[in-house]
């Protein structure tokens, strides 16, 4: 079998034995019923997968991909899961240019919230990050229309702290101050708390930026939220 086959193996064969139905049906319940569960919490789940896989070799990005690609077609969500830990744990090996289409796929597939921020934070955002080129994929996402990738857009530099770059996050969220769901609404408010939090100027440029359009209640409470400066 290849690497990519090695570990998807190895996952099931952890994974399955541990079985919870009682466990999984309240956590489906809490995931609105989008998606089948093991029933498998994520520190265990992490534990089993970890100590399933030590003595694989480290994946490339190919491989990457294919696991990645091998967990999202499995039914319970623990696979899809580790697939997005994977890619933040190797997402230094792997380039924004073959990547980020694969990330795109991932967050338009079996799209929630508990996939896709992970995605777009420690892996989309990674890429960017480091490879400026790739910021117009961002603006791409931004106008897509697609309400995954628009929350993708809006945090995919939420964790590069110091490096955020106002600018562009000042434009994203203006153009998508009015939009009306709550998921979007919610990630402007996230985006914004976390570059108020870095200084007092900072918290001042936000303070300035919410009265530029019109943003909703849930943004601005969440853009504030214990922002002291």
């Amino acid at each position: 079998m290849s690497l990519a086959a090695d570990f998807v193996t190895a996952t099931r064969e952890a994974l399955e034995p541990r079985r919870d139905p009682e466990r999984a049906a309240a956590m489906a319940a809490y995931m609105k019923h989008h998606f089948e569960f093991l029933g498998i919490a994520m520190p265990e789940r992490r534990r089993l997968v970890r100590d399933a896989t030590r003595g694989l070799a480290r994946p490339a990005e190919p491989e990457l991909h294919e696991i990645a690609r091998a967990c999202w077609a499995l039914p319970e969500r623990e696979y899809q899961y580790g697939a997005v830990d994977l890619l933040a744990k190797h997402i230094g090996r792997c380039e924004a240019a073959t990547t980020l289409p694969l990330i795109e796929e991932l967050i338009t597939t079996k799209s929630w919230w508990d996939t896709v921020d992970g995605l777009c934070r420690a892996s989309a955002g990674e890429l960017v990050r480091r490879t400026p080129a790739a910021r117009g994929d961002m603006d791409r996402w931004a106008a897509s229309g697609n309400l995954w990738l628009i929350r993708s857009a809006i945090l995919h530099q939420e964790a590069w702290r110091d490096e955020m770059d106002f600018t562009w996050i000042s434009a994203t969220c203006i153009t998508h101050a009015a939009h009306p769901d709550f998921f979007v609404r919610k990630a402007i408010g996230w985006v914004l708390r976390s570059y108020a939090h870095r200084s007092a100027e900072n918290a001042a440029a936000v303070r300035r930026l919410l009265e530029q359009a019109p943003f909703s209640g849930l943004t601005r409470r969440e853009a504030l939220v214990r922002v002291r400066h």
